[in-house]
């Protein structure tokens, strides 16, 4: 190139770097050793979106403009470029393919610089590439920008983009900083483009609780700012944000032009107000997930690759590890920079488009503490600690240096994954290994059943399937059946918890049971053990029945298994007298968990626990879905075998004890019909937690309500007809919904079978 043609190339050198650098010319002389000068004429096209992007252009002449294609059709222009600005330097410096189509508007002349040459610039000009990077990332910012607009507005012109780039300001955010607190005046909303928030409420004793998490292409403040009411909770990120800010001025503005987006906003609102007594939704946003080895020997590459595989059929997944970041950025070294190198600007920027591009990114961290390791986790919403089961349960390296309780480097969830190579055996010594960690988490995988690797991945997509089984004695046996439907139908269980009678089987199913053990255990249980013949009775002081049947029958399924130790994540709903609160038992032996939430108020004693009294579960929470859901269940099943009828008397007043007693015993005497004392104690029990249980019923997404009214609450004897009626209506159940397209969709992401 001439010599006086450098002058639009100084242009550029302007753009990225200050003139009184010192690695300006350096970076001036590696650019123009090896140039090749292009002449285009207007309405050629200079690359269209997608495109290798194997070089950058700077414009000596004319004018380009580069546009984006929308997934709706029809291009959007983004940006014009004029004479000593870049082209294609995004690319370059980013990697990956082309996002935008470029042409030329009038005639131009461009000097190309190849991807190699660049490279070599960049290398002894860090200052110039770190400025070019803070430029594209403000052309970034406005891809982004077009990406989250159509939620509110629909199709977006060059005219509604530019309004809207106007009125909002971008606010960058590192981990743990706080974006308002509690109580603060709401005079803006905002939007999350990349990076995670955590919403806190603060009770009027000062206790904290977490209420969910927001991520990418959510929204937070709206309410506030439409009432003018103060923030009524604290929002805090969890890892380095990005946000858009609508102050109130710019707000009214907006809607004074688009209107759509109030309507926009009332949707999100009314979404929100529906699910008022359930807590946001903290998993179904998750983008990044960092996955590190709790210990040696694990197989962390093979792990994340079928994790992986899982993912893709849910959305786009992009896997890196250290060397595949190197190769996808072509340049070695580029994973193991520190935090503030030369190029960590540059690496960040390119890891927030990837955010962009993809549903999730899997960050799988070396197997030491390094340089990518502490990127790894820091970028992460969720890391895995994965750990093979029988190895030792104290914290690896990462762990302890990463992870320690005085300086995490994350704030993200974390969830302990414990690998197992085949399920012959129930796992054991869970409580070890979550004793001496932190995690908010855990799951069981076995190696040789792929459909665990699903189950994982569709918890961490928010799509988990969660199943509530209610209480009501004999009844339950129904759910056995419901049960084997659902997995014949290839319906998933990721998650199941119940109460009273319901927990039993919700255990039984927790553990993997096929439905054949589970009537047989419930055989020997309540038909072979007589838990309520004569012999059992005591003197009502405090119960009608003994303890000790009640507790052998409880240690049937295990006499020494944890609640963490089942193969799906578990709970049993109790109610503590003491305290007048449900108890959720996730942890601690399995019989006293089932003992406790089985215990019904005067036919069983009460189970004494840390000085409370836990008695049955169904006195709080008779059908626990709202568990299920608060648990981490996209989608929850519930299985009510609650009567419908209502217990009701055909008499003015109550008949006496006797003449009930003799129209039962004598044949000639017309029977009285009232209902018996475990009738009234059973529906006692029940009534305080009527009205949840309705709540429960409306938001769930599948209700089955198997017809066994006419069946006795202790009518064990009727088990294999009990399961059968409970599999026949389920099955029919199950085939009405496959017209339903929202019951498609939920089964749809779901994979793998379960034994029957």
């Amino acid at each position: 190139m001439k010599p006086g043609e450098v002058s639009n190339l100084s242009a550029l050198l302007a753009y990225v770097s200050d003139p009184d650098k010192p690695d300006r010319s350096a970076f001036i002389d590696k650019c123009c050793a090896d140039l090749e000068k292009m002449v285009l004429h207007a309405g050629q096209a200079l690359f269209q979106q997608g495109d290798p992007g194997n070089a950058m252009y700077v414009v000596m002449k004319g004018h380009l403009q580069a546009t984006v294609t929308q997934d709706r059709g029809g291009q959007i222009a983004v940006w014009d470029i004029g004479p000593g600005e870049p082209v294609g330097e995004m690319e370059i410096l980013l990697g990956g393919n082309r996002g935008t189509n470029v042409h030329v508007v009038d005639d131009a002349e461009l000097a190309k610089i190849d991807k190699a040459g660049f490279e070599a610039a960049a290398d002894e000009s860090p200052e110039a590439i770190r400025q070019m990077v803070q430029n594209v990332r403000r052309r970034l910012q406005r891809i982004q920008l077009l990406a989250i607009l159509p939620r509110l507005l629909g199709p977006v012109d060059e005219t509604t983009l530019q309004d809207i780039e106007q009125q909002t300001e971008w606010v960058h955010l590192h981990r743990n900083e706080v974006l308002f607190r509690q109580g603060d005046a709401g005079d803006s909303l905002y939007i999350v483009v990349s990076g995670r928030l955590r919403v806190v409420f603060e009770d009027e004793n000062g206790n904290e609780r977490v209420l969910g998490e927001l991520g990418r292409g959510e929204s937070v403040g709206e309410m506030a700012l439409i009432t003018g009411e103060p923030r009524s909770a604290s929002i805090y990120t969890t890892r380095d944000t990005q946000l858009l800010k609508l102050s109130k001025a710019a707000f009214d503005e907006i809607i004074k032009r688009y209107p759509q987006v109030m309507m926009a906003i009332a949707e999100i609102l009314v979404g929100r107000l529906r699910k008022k007594e359930v807590p946001l939704h903290t998993i179904s946003t998750v983008t990044t997930i960092a996955v590190l080895p709790a210990g040696g020997d694990v197989p962390l590459a093979d792990f994340v690759e079928r994790l992986a595989a899982k993912l893709t059929t849910l959305g786009p997944v992009l896997n890196l590890s250290s060397g595949r970041l190197n190769g996808l950025l072509g340049k070695t070294g580029m994973a193991q920079i520190s935090e503030h190198g030369a190029h960590s600007t540059r690496l960040a920027t390119w890891l927030d488009e990837q955010e962009t591009k993809h549903r999730f990114v899997l960050y799988e961290t070396d197997k030491n503490v390094s340089p990518w390791t502490k990127l790894c986790i820091r970028q992460a919403d969720h890391v895995l600690l994965v750990a093979q089961a029988g190895a030792h349960p104290a914290p690896g390296q990462i762990e302890s240096e990463l992870l320690g309780p005085t300086r995490p480097i994350t704030s993200g969830r974390r969830v302990l994954i414990l690998l197992h190579p085949d399920g012959q055996r129930l796992p054991s010594g869970t409580s070890r290994w979550l004793a001496a960690r932190q995690v908010q988490e855990h799951y069981h995988l076995r190696w040789d059943t792929d459909a665990d690797f699903g189950r994982l991945a569709r918890f961490l997509s928010g799509r988990a399937i969660g199943l509530a089984l209610g209480g009501g004695g004999a009844h339950c046996l129904a759910q056995i059946g419901v049960i084997r439907a659902l997995r014949e139908a290839g319906i998933p269980i990721d998650i199941v918890g119940g109460t009273s009678m319901g927990a039993v089987i919700a255990v039984l199913c927790a553990m993997g049971h096929d439905c054949r053990t589970m009537i047989r255990l419930n055989r020997k249980g309540w038909i072979e053990s007589k838990p309520f013949s004569v012999t059992e009775y005591a003197l009502p002081l405090i119960a009608f029945f003994r303890s000790r049947k009640f507790d052998e029958i409880a240690k049937i399924p295990s006499r020494d298994a944890d609640i963490a130790d089942l193969w799906l994540n578990c709970f049993c709903v109790s109610s503590n007298l003491t305290t007048s609160k449900m108890v959720v038992h996730r942890r601690g032996p399995v019989w006293k968990a089932l003992r406790a939430s089985a215990s019904l108020p005067g036919i069983a004693v009460p189970v004494l626990d840390s000085g409370s009294l836990l008695v049955d579960g169904g006195v709080t929470n008779n059908l626990p879905g709202d568990v299920v859901r608060d648990l981490g269940a996209g989608s929850v099943i519930v299985v009510n075998v609650s009567s419908e009828q209502r217990l009701s008397i055909e008499h003015d007043e109550f008949p006496s004890t006797s003449d009930v007693f003799w129209s039962r015993v004598l044949p000639f005497r017309q029977r009285i019909n009232v209902p018996g004392i475990l009738d009234v104690l059973m529906a006692s029990t029940m009534l305080s937690s009527q009205a949840r249980a309705d709540a429960v019923i409306r938001d769930a997404d599948i209700c089955f309500h198997p017809p066994v009214s006419k069946y006795g609450l202790l009518e064990f004897d009727a088990i294999d007809e009990i399961v059968e009626v409970g599999y026949r209506y389920a099955k029919r159940k199950i085939q009405e919904l496959q017209a339903d397209e929202s019951f498609m969709k939920m089964i749809a992401a779901a994979g793998g079978s379960q034994p029957a």
